[in-house]
């Protein structure tokens, strides 16, 4: 990802956290169990917004809410296919 498309179709800060995720996870010398990342962000439209550019880019995900707070912890930390937590 040469960072250009993502900048330009969500805004550049968007478009870099999109760049940064990807690197991790495209690292092949990083071990698969340690590619992980937590998305934390006090403005919930933000979190939103990257929920979308996470799934227009093929990136599994799971929110943090209050009704499945637990469930979708255990799940994001037990499952493999999920790497990023909002």
């Amino acid at each position: 990802n040469d960072g250009k498309v993502p900048e330009l179709k969500w805004g550049s800060k968007m478009g870099k956290i999109l760049d940064i995720i990807q690197s991790i996870l495209n690292d092949a010398n990083a071990d698969p169990e340690s590619k992980k990342i937590l998305v934390y962000s006090q403005w919930e439209d933000s979190l939103y917004i990257l929920a979308h550019v996470l799934k227009e880019s093929n990136i599994r995900y799971l929110v943090m809410n209050r009704s499945k707070h637990y469930e979708n912890t255990f799940q994001f930390r037990n499952d493999p296919k999920i790497p990023v937590f909002l």
